[in-house]
């Protein structure tokens, strides 16, 4: 049985004609550029040969622009090439320009810790605006923090 891929990318409507609507993302660091050596091939002139990839960080992934002349976008922002930018579930990617050419989809999207509180029984940490119990018991997330 195969896994499905857990991160896609999604072709937003009317900005390019691609073979696929849905890149999955398999292997890391995933690279995007007109470079037939690239994962994701972009023959724009507007992309760079080695354009961008996407690698893994920690729990999640993280979208680098490769010192690309007109840059790599997230939402409209440019994102620096010194500061890779950690990408979440349903965030828009732009090439060359602003205008989104993709979609961010991760299906099981990881949750960053806001606030862990303990008791004598269980820890609970805030992920968003949900309470949600930790694995584990209050006193041993404490033991582990003390650390």
């Amino acid at each position: 049985m195969v896994d499905e891929p857990k991160v896609t990318l999604i072709v937003q409507d009317g900005v390019v004609d691609y073979d696929q609507a849905h890149y999955a993302l398999q292997r890391f660091p995933f690279t995007i550029g007109r470079d037939p050596g690239c994962d994701l091939v972009l023959p724009l002139n507007i992309v760079s040969r080695l354009h961008a990839q996407i690698e893994r960080y920690h729990s999640g992934y993280v979208l680098r622009d490769l010192d690309s002349p007109n840059g790599t976008f997230v939402n409209g922002m440019r994102i620096n090439v010194d500061e890779p930018r950690r990408m979440k579930d349903g965030d828009l990617i732009g090439l060359g320009s602003p205008q989104p050419l993709f979609k961010y989809r991760d299906q099981n999207e990881t949750f960053e810790v806001v606030e862990l509180r303990l008791s004598e029984d269980r820890a609970y940490y805030y992920s968003g605006s949900c309470l949600r119990a930790a694995p584990g018991g209050g006193l041993r997330a404490q033991n582990l923090l003390s650390k």
